[in-house]
């Protein structure tokens, strides 16, 4: 079966990125158990060991700290807005009271401290997701996701995502910077019909990139389906990288996960 994933997204990969030695369908299933041990924990520092250690693959990997702290800036808005959300509605111990639009409102601790684990549980997992990214192709995950039985109209959709977000981006980028160099954003009016035509000009060509890659595709002998080839067996090397994470997550998770708690 000729593998249509592998062509189109093989060039978009640094070569570097490649690993050599841990299949990826053993990445994303250590992934999995990782995020599920997350979930279920009761303790807030087996969130924040998570965290280090994914913290610390990315120093190893040579990632520059404000690089690391980028990535993770857009989901620190997520964080401080469960964090406050808790502390208004959660919990019986006050530690301050204010009045806001007339209404009196509380913070309490038992929300803080909630709100504070739930945090550090997103920082945590959003962290392991964009390590297992920055190790793992798109084409090699896509593939994983295949040999994991999800549905084909799933994948094709997701990895057609994938390929053209970022044509989108740049033609979303050329066009903001093509108002700019027109002050197109001075004052609050001029910069509101601005961003509604930059987003109704990109919703334009993101149909009109869509027919146009529909039709590329019947061309060369799209019939319903991205056939995807299938992976190698898995090899014992790989059972024994498998059975070395899972008692790794399983040892972590007994120490700090708070099994017995």
């Amino acid at each position: 079966m000729t593998d249509f994933i592998l062509p189109i997204s093989e060039n978009r990969v640094p070569k570097a990125r490649i690993p050599d030695r841990i299949d990826p369908r053993i990445s994303l299933i250590g992934l999995i158990v990782l995020y599920a041990a997350l979930i279920i924990s009761h303790r807030m520092v087996f969130s924040i060991v998570i965290f280090a250690l994914c913290s610390a693959a990315f120093l190893w990997m040579k990632t520059g700290l404000r690089r690391i702290v980028r990535r993770l800036w857009p989901s620190m808005g997520i964080v401080i807005v469960i964090v406050l959300i808790k502390a208004l509605t959660y919990g019986q111990t006050r530690l301050a009271a204010f009045s806001l639009f007339g209404q009196n409102l509380a913070m309490y601790q038992e929300g803080i401290i909630l709100g504070a684990e739930i945090g550090l549980r997103v920082l945590a997992c959003i962290n392991l997701l964009t390590l297992f990214f920055s190790l793992t192709p798109a084409h090699q995950f896509f593939r994983a996701l295949h040999w994991l039985r999800l549905p084909k109209l799933f994948l094709e959709i997701a990895f057609l995502m994938h390929r053209y977000v970022l044509v989108l981006a740049k033609d979303a980028l050329n066009l903001h910077t093509a108002q700019k160099t027109r002050l197109g954003y001075q004052g609050f009016v001029r910069s509101t019909r601005s961003a509604g035509d930059l987003m109704g000009r990109i919703l334009i060509r993101s149909c009109e990139q869509s027919t146009r890659i529909y039709q590329a595709m019947l061309l060369r002998g799209y019939i319903g389906e991205i056939p995807i080839g299938p992976m190698k067996p898995l090899t014992r090397h790989d059972a024994l990288i498998l059975v070395f994470m899972l008692a790794a997550t399983g040892m972590l998770f007994a120490l700090f996960g708070g099994a017995w708690s």
